[in-house]
């Protein structure tokens, strides 16, 4: 389940705009890289060092060629350690992916918002399902959580214009309520993309290199 809450996370993020606390985090499309917090060109790659529990050392993140899917071009994204291959495209500054996504409780080929970068700071997009072993309502929120001006990841790099994303699994209990299972928090710096994601207790992962370096 921590698994495919981080995947979940690594969110292929769409061209955002600077803005205060109070506006939209990305208030309108630009095509200027260098207002972006995750620049997408195809055959652009992110490599990560990893500790986390089901993920080799290294691995890498690419970004593929356009597909047609259903009839709509999709762009494409691969994980080096995983077979598997997503779908998404950027439409009115959201990221519209493509399921199945079990996670979220999307089983066909039917399409989601996986991020709304339209939300200002503090603003989630949720979605619920039924959890396969108790039963009980599962919960997944993704919290445009901060901007920072600068992180320092525990490698010593020190990266600036910082947006944090915060991603919550819950479980709604019939007696107790609703508990939070596991979260993982994820670092995006400005013109670069993800460079660290932080679990519960699953391990953590660093941006060790990537393609478009300047």
């Amino acid at each position: 389940m921590k698994k495919y809450l981080l995947i979940f996370t690594m969110i292929i993020a769409g061209v955002l705009s600077s803005c205060t606390k109070n506006d939209p985090v990305a208030p309108g499309d630009t095509n200027d890289e260098n207002q972006s917090y995750s620049p997408i060109k195809v055959r652009y790659w992110w490599e990560y060092t990893s500790t986390m529990k089901g993920y080799p050392p290294t691995y890498r993140f690419t970004i593929g060629p356009e597909e047609m899917k259903n009839g709509k071009s999709y762009l494409t994204s691969t994980y080096s350690n995983s077979t598997s291959k997503g779908y998404f495209r950027i439409e009115n500054n959201k990221i519209i992916g493509l399921g199945p996504n079990l996670t979220l409780g999307i089983e066909g080929e039917e399409e989601y918002v996986s991020i709304d970068f339209n939300k200002a700071i503090g603003e989630t997009i949720e979605y619920s399902r039924i959890d396969g072993i108790t039963g009980y309502p599962l919960r997944s929120v993704l919290l445009m959580k901060e901007k920072r001006d600068t992180f320092t990841t525990p490698s010593g790099v020190t990266y600036k214009d910082i947006l944090v994303l915060r991603n919550s699994l819950y479980l709604q209990y019939p007696t107790t309520g609703l508990r939070l299972m596991t979260y993982s928090e994820s670092y995006f710096a400005k013109v670069i993309c993800q460079v660290y994601t932080t679990t519960q207790e699953s391990g953590d992962m660093d941006l060790k290199d990537y393609s478009f370096k300047k």
